[in-house]
């Protein structure tokens, strides 16, 4: 706001607005502020009718899109019919880029709710209501991403639109280091609407070995009706278109197959809308690949010196650009896998984030439960080792208690016996000399006595 402004409103498109204010001289009272808050509600006002029921503005989009949007958003979209003929409105995404716990809302004219949607998704299906109105309510929840793109429309009475009738089961992220997507074989009763959007871009843990995308649309014949297919430079649907393919072609238009190369951090944004038939066929070949360090047994190298994904050799899509990867050497080589470029469908992602979640899922089940396995081994041995050097330790306290009351009794038993003493000494036995005179002198004696007594 410069100069002399008399009255300027601002609506934000989140819940806070930040204010600055320059100045040069002094004021004596230099603005008046007047705010309030008010629901985040956005209301889109359709009046069709049968000679001009819809056109090309008919968009809703996340607040900044393609821009990153607040963690802490939540917006209401209201779309209206104002028609004397019975109305239904159709959405249709063009862009789904959310944050995993943000979601999405809708309702009917009634009130009631439809469908609610998180981020989790590649791509919603159509969502068709059954009056004159429908309500998406959009709320962040804590995430940030680039956020969605959706084309409304309005159908009258009971036509049977085939917007409504369209499949959007096809298309997906794509984020491997190159393959081929075909669509064939893709109706079996009768014409069939299809509306696909496939997002080629390298994940971030390939950076390192990869510098540049190519994509390549090899085959787009054999249509039921009009259809159209268009690819950007980038991943949203705001970026620049670099080709557009279509069904019949124009009286001026050339058929040629063109290759386009990006920088690796871009990505290609191809959307596909058309009916199909039985004989229909679509084939659209991607490969990441770098001019340098070719690394023997993982990569394989082009006659124009790319180097793609030894994996891609052989396959039956030319990768190289070049057809350098599809030599008549082929059919020579036990890897040969041409066969899978005639397999209806083949490398055709499915409607989820990334195309190899239940492998996924499976490695780290795997991994969980084996590291599992591993803790509970660990413990084990452990235990046992433990066990085992508590039973040592008991039988080792066993034979010192058993040794230490040995040695006590053993004292015990010293104490009670009675040593000997020494034998007395004895006298050396008279000689026989001796023991003579002695007998002699006893026996006389013995003959002084027993002579009678003179008294006279």
């Amino acid at each position: 706001i410069q100069n002399k402004a008399t009255e300027v409103a601002y609506f934000s498109r989140t819940r806070s607005a930040h204010l600055t204010f320059y100045f040069l001289g002094d004021f004596g009272h230099a603005f008046t502020l007047e705010f309030s808050a008010i629901r985040n509600q956005l209301v889109f006002d359709g009046f069709p009718t049968m000679s001009r029921m819809n056109n090309n503005s008919q968009f809703i989009t996340s607040p900044f899109f393609p821009q990153l949007y607040p963690a802490d958003l939540s917006t209401e979209y209201v779309i209206k019919c104002h028609s004397k003929i019975p109305c239904r409105i159709n959405l249709i995404f063009t862009d789904f880029l959310m944050g995993y716990s943000s979601i999405l809302e809708f309702f009917d004219w009634n009130g009631q709710r439809l469908y609610v949607i998180s981020g989790n998704i590649f791509r919603p299906s159509v969502i068709v209501s059954s009056g004159p109105s429908l309500v998406v309510r959009f709320y962040a929840n804590g995430a940030s991403n680039l956020g969605f793109k959706a084309s409304y429309g309005f159908t009258l009475g009971n036509l049977d639109d085939l917007v409504m009738r369209s499949n959007t089961d096809c298309g997906g992220q794509v984020n491997n280091l190159g393959g081929g997507i075909t669509m064939m074989n893709m109706t079996v009763e009768g014409p069939k609407f299809y509306d696909c959007l496939w997002i080629i871009q390298i994940p971030s843990s390939f950076l390192h070995r990869k510098t540049h995308l190519y994509v390549k649309v090899v085959k787009f014949t054999d249509f039921a009706g009009p259809t159209k297919l268009i690819m950007r430079k980038g991943v949203t649907s705001n970026e620049a278109v670099i080709e557009t393919l279509k069904y019949p072609p124009g009286a001026f238009e050339k058929s040629t197959k063109t290759e386009h190369v990006v920088s690796i951090k871009e990505g290609f944004y191809v959307s596909l809308r058309g009916l199909f038939k039985a004989e229909s066929r679509v084939a659209i070949v991607y490969a990441a690949f770098n001019y340098k360090d070719c690394f023997s047994g993982l990569d394989f190298l082009c006659q124009n010196m790319r180097c793609i994904s030894a994996l891609l050799n052989c396959d039956g899509f030319d990768h190289c650009g070049d057809n350098s990867d599809e030599s008549p050497t082929c059919s020579e080589d036990p890897k040969d896998h041409r066969d899978f470029s005639k397999i209806p469908n083949f490398r055709f992602p499915k409607a989820e984030p990334y195309s190899d979640l239940t492998m996924a899922t499976a490695v780290f089940l795997l991994c969980t439960f084996g590291l599992i396995g591993i803790i509970i081994a660990m413990t084990l041995l452990l235990y046992r080792v433990n066990m085992r050097t508590r039973h040592h330790r008991q039988i080792q306290d066993h034979i010192e208690t058993i040794h230490a009351i040995l040695e006590e009794g053993v004292g015990e038993i010293e104490e009670d016996i009675i040593i000997a003493d020494e034998p007395p000494d004895y006298e050396h036995p008279p000689e026989y000399s001796d023991v003579f005179q002695y007998i002699r002198k006893v026996a006389c004696g013995s003959r002084q006595k027993n002579r009678p007594v003179n008294l006279s």
